[in-house]
C-alpha cells in the first residue's frame, strides 16, 4: 500500500512538473503587434476657421465637392441642409484631408492591440473609426437631442444589418444598422442624413 501511495505521489508530482513547464511556454510568449494600416494624408498648411455668409459661400464654392465635403462635415449637416443656414463656419485652408478639420488624433498608440472600436465626440459632434489604433474614418454625427441625448460609456454591437426597420417606431427604416443593446433604450447606430434643426 505505501509503494502504491509513494507511485501516487511521484506520478502527481511529475504531472504538476509537467504542467508547470508548459504554463512557462506560454507566458514567455509576447504577442505580435499587428501593423496598422498607412494611410496617405494630406495636410493643410495651415488649420483656422472663419464664420460666412452661406448663400455667398456656396455661390463661390457649388461646384468644389472637396470644399463642399469638408465644410458639411465640419457644420455637422448635408446638402439638403447646409443651404438652410444662415452662416456657416469654414476652414481658411481647403488643402487637406478631412481628419485634419475634426477633433481626432490620427493614431492611437493605447488601440493598437484593439481591432475596430467607434468614438464619439459629443462637444464636437463627430466620430472616429480606429483599427488597430490607426484613424481609418470619421465624419459628423448627430448624438440626440437635448432630451433623448446617447448615453455615454463603453459599449458592444450584437448584430448588425444592412436595412433593417426600427423595433421602436416600425416606419422608421434603418440603413448600415449596428443594434447596441436589446432590453436598455440605448438608440442604435445607423446612417442618416444631419438635421440640425432637429436639435434646435
Amino acid at each position: 500500500m505505501k509503494k502504491l501511495y509513494l507511485a501516487c505521489n511521484i506520478l502527481l508530482l511529475l504531472v504538476l512538473v509537467l504542467l508547470g513547464s508548459c504554463k512557462k511556454n506560454e507566458t514567455n510568449k509576447t504577442p505580435e503587434k499587428k501593423p496598422y494600416k498607412t494611410i496617405q494624408r494630406t495636410k493643410p498648411k495651415s488649420i483656422s476657421y472663419t464664420l460666412v455668409n452661406t448663400k455667398t459661400w456656396l455661390e463661390a464654392n457649388k461646384t468644389d465637392t472637396t470644399k463642399l465635403a469638408i465644410a458639411y462635415a465640419v457644420n455637422r449637416t448635408d446638402e439638403r441642409n447646409f443651404t438652410k443656414l444662415d452662416s456657416v463656419i469654414v476652414p481658411t485652408d481647403f488643402s487637406g484631408d478631412l481628419v485634419y478639420y475634426l477633433p481626432f488624433p490620427l493614431h492611437v498608440a493605447a488601440l493598437e492591440n484593439v481591432t475596430k472600436v467607434l468614438i464619439f465626440s459629443y462637444p464636437t459632434q463627430t466620430f472616429a473609426a480606429y483599427e488597430n489604433g490607426e484613424l481609418v474614418y470619421e465624419g459628423p454625427t448627430n448624438m440626440g437631442r437635448k432630451k433623448d441625448q446617447t448615453p455615454t460609456g463603453l459599449f458592444f454591437t450584437n448584430w448588425k444589418a444592412e436595412k433593417t426597420t426600427s423595433t421602436f417606431n416600425d416606419e422608421w427604416d434603418l440603413k448600415w444598422n449596428f443594434n447596441i443593446e436589446n432590453k436598455v433604450s440605448i438608440p442604435t447606430l445607423h446612417r442618416t442624413n444631419i438635421n440640425l434643426n432637429r436639435l434646435l
